[in-house]
């Protein structure tokens, strides 16, 4: 007998291998979303026989039903398999989620089975309720094989390593810098049962040749043909994630997040949750605007080692330029001024161990004696302006007496400056350089103008907001007054900058400005945080409107006419990617004219001429008729 049994071992110790080899391939294969998918088939076709048995009790009718109609149920259901992704979340049923996908999914398929049976010879003599029937018996058959497995899989697999959980995967693909996608690329992969990266893609400014690991699937510009072809493959994604916001540009985030809006695709962005966890997360409004940024480069500071006066510092910009400069721009000394006592000390209130570094100055009038007291008392070798009118609604409405005393100030600074010999002016100007679209837009024209041809070096800001009072809170604090808001049909986009970056931006541009100078005839624009297209701003707006309160009236005007004697022929320079200003160029021949303007403009706002100041300023033309 132990003869015997030795030489049977070797035989049956090869078939348990080859059994044992088989097991294998068979653990692998339940794993597999092929194999998903053909189960699920396998069980569709099996429930058609199984139902129509238990509606007729005729097993000799079931058995041989006609191959045509097995056929088509078949097809019929993989194709809401498809649809539905089963293939995702089989062998682990353990919520309701799935018991309701499982009901939609043979619901569906005994819907779209039901008028093809209609047109099939044989189908059609079924007795009534059995595609009611057909349907109970599917989802019960995929409800009872997931149990079933998932207890065996319990008992017999414990050792399995699962690639599938019962959440389907989230299918994202990554947008920004190849250093960044790497990074959240390795990031998502630490939970692959959660995440789906199903590739890359690349900006016109930044094209990849891929990244390890990625598969490159096309340009931004062809996201739409990306999205098309990915529905195609059943595999629809979830999520653009931008890998690092401000390695995209703001105008770009914009264009992309309505593209994609259209085919049901969020633009996110990786959330770390608390104990190492991860979400992907749509960008809120704020968020997703604010995109750009400038250059991140360690720059020397303009001011290190000088001596600086911010005038109108009790501003909102004068006194964030000036909590800038005292906290990261290691002056020599620091010194405000303003017109108001009031607005310098809550300024005053701002600074904290920086206090010992400040001085106040309070200007006595807009003249120059008075700047040059401010001047010579503080040593400033650097001196930061911007208009003192700032509130539009009281230009608007007294635009003689606003023009003058704007034009005096700049005047009376432009001299003291020069008498006192200090070594730089920076005049920070609102708005943007194009054509005026307003009255006030128009005086900052006119005060641009006036301190180029004094060879000041002029700063366009663009919008200025602070974060605290952000874009989303104005608007409603705007529509409580229902006011009326015109929309130019030819408007360009809405740009703002929050006072946070202000500081960091102006820096830079003057640090470089510094190297380089401005040419005649040329100013300085900031990049904006915030870039918003004038039909996003209506309907954020409209979006924002209180529950209570009418949305406001929005009367959509045609643009102005082009303003010819304070329109400047502005030429945009090319800016470097992610750079924090651009150069701006304005027509020579635009400012030879300029100083005949001006003389005539101030004449009419001395002499309290409204109605030719405005006229002026809307068609460029001066009326000589009598009053």
């Amino acid at each position: 007998m132990n003869e015997l049994m030795k030489r049977m071992l070797p035989p049956l110790e090869r078939a348990a291998m080859v059994v044992g080899d088989m097991w294998q391939v068979v653990r692998v294969l339940l794993e597999k979303r092929h194999a998903v998918l053909v189960h699920d088939v396998v069980l569709a076709v099996a429930a058609l026989p199984l139902a129509l048995w238990l509606r007729t009790g005729n097993a000799d009718l079931a058995l041989h039903m006609p191959a045509k109609i097995l056929w088509v149920f078949g097809l019929t259901s993989l194709a809401i398999y498809l649809w539905l992704q089963l293939y995702r979340s089989a062998w682990y049923f353990a919520s309701w989620q799935e018991v309701a996908t499982l009901a939609i999914a043979s619901f569906f398929a005994c819907a779209v089975f039901f008028p093809l049976t209609l047109l099939m010879k044989g189908a059609s003599l079924w007795p009534q309720g059995t595609i009611f029937v057909l349907w109970i018996v599917l989802f019960g058959l995929l409800v009872l094989s997931r149990v079933t497995l998932n207890v065996l899989r319990a008992r017999l697999f414990e050792d399995v390593d699962h690639t599938y959980s019962s959440t389907p995967q989230m299918r994202v693909m990554l947008l920004g810098g190849a250093l960044s996608m790497g990074r959240t690329w390795k990031q998502l992969m630490q939970f692959e049962d959660l995440f789906d990266v199903m590739g890359v893609l690349e900006t016109p400014l930044t094209p990849l040749k891929g990244a390890k690991g990625l598969k490159l699937l096309g340009s931004t510009q062809e996201i739409t043909q990306i999205i098309e072809q990915l529905n195609l493959e059943g595999r629809h994604p979830h999520h653009v994630v931008l890998t690092d916001p401000k390695e995209v540009p703001s105008e770009l985030v914009l264009e992309l997040s309505k593209v994609l809006h259209v085919h049901g695709v969020s633009l996110s962005h990786v959330v770390e949750g608390v104990q190492g966890t991860l979400s992907v997360r749509p960008f809120a409004l704020e968020e997703l605007l604010k995109a750009s940024a400038p250059v991140k480069k360690a720059i020397s500071s303009p001011v290190k080692g000088k001596n600086v006066l911010v005038c109108q510092a009790g501003q909102p910009m004068g006194r964030a330029l000036a909590l800038h400069i005292a906290r990261q721009g290691s002056p020599k000394s620091l010194s405000i001024c303003d017109l108001s006592e009031t607005l310098l000390w809550e300024s005053l209130q701002f600074f904290e161990e920086e206090a010992a570094l400040c001085h106040a100055h309070l200007l006595q009038a807009r003249d120059e004696k008075s700047f040059e007291d401010v001047l010579g008392g503080s040593g400033a070798q650097i001196v930061f302006a911007e208009p003192s009118l700032g509130h539009r609604s009281f230009v608007e409405a007294h635009l003689c007496q606003a023009f003058t005393l704007m034009m005096k100030e700049a005047k009376a600074l432009v001299a003291a400056c020069r008498s006192q010999k200090v070594e730089r002016l920076v005049y920070l100007i609102p708005g943007r350089p194009e054509m005026p679209r307003s009255a006030v837009d128009a005086l900052y024209a006119f005060l641009e103008g006036y301190l180029v041809m004094e060879e000041v070096m002029v700063v366009r800001v663009g919008n200025i907001y602070e974060l605290p009072d952000s874009f989303p809170s104005r608007v409603r604090r705007a529509l409580g007054q229902l006011e009326s808001m015109d929309v130019w049909d030819e408007a360009g986009p809405y740009q703002s900058l929050s006072l946070e970056t202000l500081g960091e931006r102006l820096f830079v541009a003057v640090s470089q400005l510094s190297r380089k100078p401005l040419e005649s005839a040329q100013i300085a624009s900031l990049q904006p945080d915030l870039v918003l297209a004038h039909q996003e701003l209506v309907d954020q707006i409209a979006a924002l409107s209180p529950a209570l309160l009418d949305p406001p009236t929005l009367r959509r005007v045609p643009a102005a006419p082009p303003l010819t004697g304070v329109n400047f022929g502005y030429d945009f320079l090319d800016c470097a990617k992610g750079s924090a200003f651009c150069r701006v160029n304005i027509e020579k021949s635009v400012m030879a004219s300029f100083p005949g303007t001006l003389k005539i403009a101030l004449d009419l706002a001395t002499k309290g001429q409204e109605d030719k100041l405005r006229r002026l300023m809307k068609t460029g033309k001066v009326d000589h008729s009598k009053e």
